[in-house]
């Protein structure tokens, strides 16, 4: 059984006992997780970084804001110590929780991290464990890749952990970053474990999550679960896939939809959204609640073809809604979206009805 640190200065344990989360992330993931108290000092750390092992370390929980560490009780970063982690032991994957939103985190201490938790997915009662063992493990792939890397291109090592279905590969091709393209050094695994978990399965484009995918076909979030294992054929299963955060390849669904419905179709595939739900045999009096309706336009009979955030809330993917392009605008952030990408979008206040 491997080995999983949790580096941290505080567990929450007036709100839930560290003794539970322990136990909870080491049967859900078959780890033994260490320490067994909360980090007070450098020392401590050191010892920790001694005793480590990559061939018996399944991966690094790591704490960003450090408080009260040392006799001086100061502020530590968790960033400086993921970084001593890295420079050690790059094999090792260091995932990153706090209090803090990662966008309050600065981009150059984020990196350190190879994704962002907040606390309370970690602390609550059923934690995202899901998510936590695809990044140790998906990390770990990609390194195993960068180890065996002879005569293949930095390209292909991706192609090869991604799994992509063979009509996307071209365009995959495009949009890898440069840095990844050439051989791989020991840190490239890491850097690219983050674009492949924050980038190419964070953002519209290449793959769907659930929202982007019921949105697509024309149905709400309870519509898309009565007829989402029809799609299994177009999950992603990649490195970095994630029971508790599926994606579907969005090159893929137009098939599966007309191969389900039996006929092609033309236009958006969500104007045959009955035809979906008939050919699952979901009877026709229970089809009306499981269509998707525009945000803002509760009357409306037109189908959503967008997702966007709610104004105010950009960074949370749960404040996100399906509505009418139109009703939209483009995110700041992607006023230049990477090749391959959609532009994220922001619901327009002034044009709610």
């Amino acid at each position: 059984m491997k080995t999983l640190y949790w580096i941290d200065d505080s567990h929450d344990n007036q709100r839930l006992p560290l003794t539970a989360v322990k136990r909870q992330l080491e049967e859900g993931l078959g780890v033994v997780l260490k320490p067994d108290g909360p980090i007070n000092n450098r020392a401590e750390f050191t010892e920790l970084l001694l005793e480590m092992n990559p061939k018996s370390t399944s991966g690094v929980i790591m704490d960003y804001q450090l408080t009260k560490i040392g006799e001086k009780k100061q502020m530590a970063f968790g960033t400086t110590w993921a970084t001593e982690i890295r420079a050690k032991y790059p094999s090792i994957p260091v995932v990153g929780i706090s209090h803090c939103l990662e966008k309050d985190i600065p981009k150059f201490q984020l990196e350190n991290f190879l994704a962002f938790f907040p606390r309370k997915q970690l602390t609550d009662p059923n934690p995202k464990i899901d998510d936590l063992r695809s990044l140790l493990k998906g990390h770990q792939d990609a390194y195993r890749a960068f180890e065996k890397q002879e005569q293949k291109s930095g390209v292909d090592v991706m192609i090869d952990l991604l799994s992509a279905p063979a009509g996307v590969i071209d365009w995959l091709r495009g949009a890898i970053p440069s840095p990844f393209r050439g051989n791989w050094d020991k840190e490239t695994p890491h850097a690219a474990g983050r674009w492949i978990w924050h980038d190419l399965q964070g953002k519209p484009g290449f793959m769907l999550d659930e929202l982007g995918l019921a949105t697509h076909l024309g149905l709400n979030l309870n519509g898309l679960r009565r007829v989402c294992s029809k799609f299994d054929s177009a999950r992603y299963r990649g490195a970095f896939a994630s029971e508790g955060r599926p994606r579907w390849w969005a090159s893929s669904i137009r098939h599966v939809f007309e191969t389900r419905v039996g006929s092609g179709v033309v236009g958006p595939i969500a104007n045959a959204r009955d035809e979906l739900l008939r050919s699952a045999r979901i009877k026709l009096a229970e089809r009306k609640p499981l269509l998707s309706r525009p945000y803002g336009r509760s009357d409306s009979h037109e189908i959503p073809d967008c997702v966007a955030y709610e104004p105010g809330e950009i960074d949370q993917d749960e404040f996100r809604v399906q509505a009418l392009m139109e009703d939209t605008i483009v995110d700041e952030r992607d006023a230049n979206p990477p090749f391959g990408f959609q532009a994220r979008r922001i619901f327009n206040s002034k044009n709610k009805k």
